[in-house]
């Protein structure tokens, strides 16, 4: 009995000392390592950046005519001081400036404008129709009109005297006769209703031309300022600004400026044409001679040129040549001063 009990001992150790050993994990297979896939970038070939270049392909000027579809109209301006400043400028492309009788001048400006207030007008005087007459133009002014009726040239132009045509007004702001203005839509309408042909006439494809963009001029004589009178009491001075490329003008100190929006004129393009100059056969207005060959001065960009002037008709346009070649205008106002022959000029 002692013996069974002593085996049952042993077999009950040799059980629990089995039970208390560590299973060994079963192996696991271990994969191979795999090689990572290689993807390979496609591969950009550099592309060259086509950069535009932005230098300013360098073209011709063109040319067009000042005036060329519409028929246009010729204001006389009162040019008096308790005129000025005038309106109008600004709806303008050129202007004469011519004297008349006292010593006085008075103003021929040109435009084909759709609208615009300008003034104040006066009376026609004989020294501006051959000028209103190259043009085929509404002669715009008040009074005097048996001098326009006397004259050959109104078969070339359309006269428009406000005290039988309408497109005028008279302003309350200043005292006649210095307050009498018309409107560009008002003359152009009164006109159009009366008959009139507004089409620009043939004759002005042979007339002024007018650059699309600035043409350089060198070799001039250097004209910063150019001054003169008439009458030795209106001093006209005209300075240039090259900030703008144009001639400021400015009588006796004052400089010339537009009613309607108090710009200063900027004159680009100015001319100053020396005449004879005599009476007409009522003894009284100025009389200009027009048709003899001669020279004018151009003064642009700060320079002064020495032009040749020719009229083969007294209703055929203005002719100015600079080395041969027919003058083309700078982009910009045009302003011709017709002064009498010896008329003593300083350039500065």
């Amino acid at each position: 009995m002692k013996q069974l009990m002593i085996a049952l001992l042993v077999l009950t150790l040799l059980l629990t000392f089995s039970c208390s050993k560590k299973t060994a994990p079963e192996p696991v297979e271990t994969p191979e390592p795999t090689q990572p896939e290689t993807v390979e970038a496609e591969t950009q070939e550099p592309v060259a950046e086509t950069i535009e270049s932005e230098v300013e392909e360098k073209t011709e000027p063109k040319a067009s005519l000042l005036f060329r579809d519409k028929r246009p109209i010729a204001i006389m301006i009162n040019n008096h001081p308790d005129a000025r400043p005038q309106a109008g400028w600004a709806h303008a492309k050129i202007a004469y400036e011519i004297l008349v009788e006292g010593k006085m001048t008075r103003i021929l400006l040109l435009s084909d404008a759709d609208e615009g207030v300008i003034g104040p007008i006066r009376s026609a005087r004989p020294a501006f129709f051959e000028i209103t007459a190259e043009y085929r133009a509404l002669y715009s002014h008040v009074g005097n009109f048996e001098y326009v009726a006397e004259s050959p040239m109104l078969n070339y132009m359309v006269d428009w005297d406000e005290f039988s045509h309408g497109g005028y007004f008279r302003s309350d702001h200043r005292y006649a006769p210095h307050n009498l203005y018309g409107t560009m839509e008002g003359v152009y309408a009164s006109a159009e209703a009366s008959g009139v042909d507004l089409a620009g006439s043939e004759v002005l494809e042979d007339h002024f031309r007018i650059y699309d963009q600035p043409t350089d001029y060198t070799g001039g004589k250097p004209a910063e300022t150019i001054s003169f009178t008439y009458d030795n009491a209106q001093f006209l001075d005209y300075r240039y600004d090259e900030a703008d490329q144009a001639y400021i003008k400015s009588i006796n100190g004052i400089d010339v400026a537009d009613e309607n929006t108090g710009d200063v004129l900027k004159i680009t393009n100015f001319i100053i044409l020396e005449r004879p100059h005599g009476k007409m056969p009522n003894g009284i207005h100025e009389y200009v001679d027009y048709l003899t060959p001669g020279k004018a001065r151009l003064f642009i960009q700060g320079q002064e040129f020495e032009l040749d002037y020719t009229k083969a008709a007294s209703e055929e346009p203005m002719k100015f040549r600079l080395d041969g070649e027919e003058l083309v205008f700078n982009p910009g106002f045009v302003f011709i001063n017709v002064v009498p022959e010896g008329t003593p000029i300083t350039v500065e």
